[in-house]
């Protein structure tokens, strides 16, 4: 709330760019807000133009009736003298000329417009007083009136702007920009290199593959590309509903059935649904221009369309020679395979227009994908966020888990998303992009690997909350990750638009593999057909990781699994580390490292924190065996951080008290393989001794690495 107070523009958060720019989109936030606000599901079409604007209008709306709302933004300090009003009044009539039927414009400026003084008493304006801006604002309106009837002419000075700001919906955008705290693209850049740094070689962007969660995400951000082609693909389809409803009418007058006949009332009904498919067009390709604002009708039906199809399938059967409907045969097919394209492409729009959950299992390339979706948005200049869920605790619930990504302690969840949005917003505004500007910019925000976090069954109301969230910001595109498992157990509200994925993740994994045997130098010769034979992107990267520098056999082929490589890459880093402790390294076959991984598990089963200090590890491992003594507890450490099979992470300090690095295991299906090894370890004697192992209490906790004794044995 700013109550009566004026704005202090002195405190104008304006990043990198100049205020005028900066007060652009901060108006053109307002205005989008207010054009959703004042006019809901009869928006047609919205726009907000880059740099240099375009046609007098920075953002303009197309209503259902046809008539356009527009706004101007002026960086306008101080009273409006004759050349402002110049400037504002050729704005107008650009706007008019480009836009015919403007009905309203919206002027905004920063300052208030003060009265004229007094008239002279003497010299050569004696008697004349001179004009303020309220006068001349006046002029420029009565002009308006007169030049073109019917344009309403709206300013939003400071009392205007803080007018919009007081609506109960806008009450944080005051903070986001006037806070002296305002969010930039810089930190967004260092808080994706620290996540960046976290994932280690979960993400390596030379490697990346083009999958499935890539081309939703294409669409989510209404990539131009995207964009344009789906508009091509929309337009195409308009023809074939024309070139079809041409035919049949032909056909209707040539063929004199009977109006009672079924092949009259089936031509009818085609017809019927070809013009409601020819009017969604226009409506699908508005929605692909404006972006995920306003709604759009559900798709018409077309079961009309396949049974004509049947019909005239079976008069061309029976008759003897040519026959009129063959005629009509390819437009009606062309126009079904239309239908089939815009029913995607409006599925597409919809699910775009909700958060996003993508489920699919582990090792599918979920974190390399939205990985590297967050790089290619800063790279490009708008905003991401790559939030690892394993390093939050959703207990401590939405506003603490991004007031400590974007380290603002103090800020509510309402200023963290509004200031989110005005990113976006800036982004588009200085988008100098001329051949495939951005539509619509948004603010994409990953949450990866739920089921990674301790205590992830509380991301369920979490996941409410953002769902209301992302109806309020359009502007906010979320994207969460998790296993089908988790899904499973977690009620995802039906606002989200979810996308499974297959193990493969619909990725070429022979490409994949060759680029990661090249990368990784592994001679891949004597096994052409491995990279047809892996499942995952997971199995390709332990393979690649495994035979860094050497030359595959066929042997190595064939056992080249998940639970195979993880194996063997315990048992290959158990040697290393115990040949480069030299003097400090401890007896043949007792295995330090899979004994410290097992001490992580146990230590974070039932804590609210997926990590832990060194001393609590040494204090478990050292129970296990003399020989493992704190020192070679901390060096073994250290190696599975070197792997990658552990991450260590440094807590900020606060309040000047000292604190520790933790430790967790790096990931889920490390972790979930780990489980299943101690399980089957301490079940195999029992087998030996004849008798019947029960359930491993530890799956009760874990069932999904009770899916890994269905795999090749563990041994």
């Amino acid at each position: 709330m700013t109550g009566d107070l004026l704005l202090d523009w002195s405190k104008f958060q304006q990043g990198s760019v100049s205020p005028a720019k900066a007060f652009e989109a901060f108006s053109a936030q307002l205005f989008e807000r207010w054009v959703r606000r004042e006019y809901g599901d009869n928006l047609q079409f919205y726009a907000l133009h880059g740099v240099g604007g375009d046609g007098g209008v920075e953002a303009f709306a197309t209503l259902a009736d046809g008539s356009v709302v527009g706004l101007q933004a002026k960086w306008f300090p101080g009273n409006l003298d004759s050349s402002r009003i110049k400037q504002i009044w050729g704005s107008i009539t650009t706007a008019r000329t480009r836009y015919p039927n403007l009905v309203r414009y919206v002027v905004t400026m920063p300052t208030n417009l003060t009265l004229g003084g007094p008239a002279p008493k003497r010299g050569a304006r004696q008697g004349k007083a001179p004009k303020g801006g309220v006068e001349r604002w006046q002029e420029l309106v009565d002009k308006v009136t007169t030049t073109y009837p019917g344009l309403i002419l709206e300013r939003w000075d400071e009392q205007g702007i803080r007018k919009q700001l007081d609506l109960v919906a806008n009450h944080e955008l005051y903070a986001a920009w006037f806070s002296g705290a305002f969010l930039s693209l810089s930190e967004l850049h260092l808080i994706w290199e620290k996540a960046r740094g976290r994932l280690r070689d979960r993400y390596l962007p030379d490697l990346h593959a083009t999958g499935a969660i890539e081309e939703a995400l294409i669409s989510d951000l209404f990539e131009p590309s995207w964009v344009n082609s789906a508009r091509c693909d929309v337009a195409d389809a308009g023809i074939q509903f024309t070139k079809a409803l041409n035919i049949i009418e032909d056909l209707q007058r040539h063929l004199a059935l009977q109006a009672d006949s079924d092949v009259a009332r089936e031509l009818k009904d085609a017809s019927a649904v070809l013009r409601a498919w020819r009017l969604h067009v226009d409506l699908l390709d508005a929605a692909l221009r404006r972006g995920p604002m306003g709604d759009i009708p559900d798709a018409p039906d077309a079961q009309p369309l396949w049974i004509l199809a049947d019909t005239l399938e079976a008069e061309r059967d029976k008759a003897l020679d040519w026959h009129a409907s063959e005629l009509m045969r390819a437009p009606l097919q062309r126009a079904i395979k239309s239908v089939t394209i815009l029913r995607e492409v409006h599925n597409a729009w919809r699910a775009a227009c909700q958060p996003r959950a993508v489920i699919g299992p582990p090792g599918g390339g979920k974190t390399h994908a939205g990985a590297h979706a967050v790089s290619m948005q800063l790279s490009s200049g708008t905003p991401a966020i790559f939030v690892a869920a394993r390093f939050v605790d959703p207990f401590q619930g939405l506003p603490r888990i991004l007031q400590e990504v974007l380290d603002r302690p103090s800020w509510s969840l309402r200023q963290l998303l509004d200031g989110l949005e005005a990113l976006a917003v800036l982004s588009q505004c200085t988008d100098e992009a001329t051949e495939q500007p951005s539509s619509f910019k948004r603010t994409l925000l990953v949450l990866d690997g739920l089921e990674e976090s301790v205590g992830w069954q509380q991301w369920e109301p979490l996941m409410a909350d953002l769902a209301v969230e992302c109806k309020r910001h359009p502007r906010l595109r979320l994207l969460l990750t998790m296993r089908p498992e988790t899904a499973g157990r977690l009620d995802l509200p039906g606002e989200f638009a979810v996308e499974d994925v297959h193990e493969d993740a619909d990725i070429a994994l022979p490409e994949l593999f060759r680029r990661y045997c090249k990368h990784y130098k592994v001679n891949a010769h004597e096994v052409p057909w491995l990279g047809w034979a892996v499942r995952t992107p997971l199995e390709i990267r332990l393979i690649a990781e495994e035979f860094c520098g050497r030359t595959l056999t066929h042997d190595d082929g064939l056992r080249a699994n998940v639970l195979g490589l993880f194996q063997r890459k315990l048992r290959r880093i158990e040697d290393e580390a115990r040949t480069v402790a030299g003097a400090k390294a401890w007896s043949t076959g007792l295995p330090l490292l899979m004994t410290v991984l097992s001490a992580i598990l146990d230590l974070t089963r039932n804590l609210r924190s997926p990590m832990v200090e060194d001393h609590d590890i040494i204090q478990l491992v050292k129970e296990k065996d003399d020989e493992f003594t704190a020192e070679r507890i901390r060096f073994a450490l250290q190696r599975l951080v070197s792997h990658g099979l552990v991450d260590e992470w440094q807590p900020a300090s606060r309040d000047l008290i000292p604190v520790w690095p933790v430790y967790g295991v790096a990931t889920h299906h490390l972790s979930d393989f780990v489980v299943a090894q101690i399980a089957v370890t301490n079940m195999l004697p029992l087998l030996r001794g004849g008798q019947k192992p029960g359930y491993p209490t530890s799956f009760v906790a874990r069932p999904e690495a009770a899916i890994l004794l269905n795999d090749p044995p563990i041994s």
